[in-house]
């Protein structure tokens, strides 16, 4: 979809903010008028809601957030030449070093894999997958039948990667040892489910349960 340079000088901004999120419209920089922030919700980038004073919030759709991450280097309105030439640069980086716009935002630690031979990171990914899978058990108590918020498993392994443990999550049901599966039910939704999901085959999954009993998974 095609956007003003505003508009996009916009959804970038937000991307910035903390949970890319304002809680008043009067925050968004460049202000937007009606119409083009109509537009924006027509294309799903973004949400509004009101807030319990009436002031209306906006926030980064997950659409929004894959359009900011593909759009760094879109044009910006004059005057903001020097952020654009940041924004290349940025977008520059992140794609020689494998780095989604998603960690660099939230400052998360990230494994630079190119230190490491085949074998190793074969390894890495093991150990992580085992870790994972480790507190999915201490999450369900080994039962199939209890459904684990993949939020809720991500508070427990902050030191992990976005990128590893989202590979770790398509690796374990791959393996047919879990099975991803999402929350339909909007209201359901939190911002921590929204940022912890997983896409597959084009649609985020917030959840998952075990296949089958677990007999030891800690060890």
């Amino acid at each position: 979809m095609e956007l003003k340079d505003f508009q996009a000088r916009a959804l970038i901004g937000l991307a910035f903010r903390v949970g890319g999120r304002v809680e008043k419209l009067s925050e968004l920089k460049p202000k937007l008028e009606v119409s083009h922030r109509q537009r924006l919700l027509q294309e799903k980038l973004v949400e509004v809601s009101k807030g319990p004073r009436g002031a209306k919030s906006m926030e980064l759709t997950e659409t929004g957030w894959r359009w900011v991450s593909e759009n760094l280097q879109h044009s910006m309105p004059k005057g903001s030449e020097l952020l654009a030439d940041v924004l290349k640069s940025v977008s520059q980086f992140l794609a020689a070093n494998d780095i989604g716009f998603g960690d660099f935002v939230s400052a998360q630690k990230v494994l630079n894999t190119q230190r490491y031979t085949d074998a190793e990171r074969s390894q890495y990914s093991l150990e992580i997958s085992d870790l994972v899978l480790s507190h999915i058990h201490q999450l369900t108590g080994g039962s199939s039948g209890e459904r684990v918020r993949l939020a809720d498993l991500r508070s427990r392994l902050g030191d992990v990667p976005k990128k590893v443990f989202d590979r770790a999550l398509l690796d374990l049901q791959n393996s047919d040892s879990i099975a991803l599966g999402s929350l339909d039910f909007k209201p359901d939704i939190r911002q921590e489910d929204e940022e912890a999901a997983v896409m597959v085959g084009g649609e985020a999954r917030h959840i998952l349960y075990l296949r089958g009993q677990l007999n030891d998974a800690s060890n």
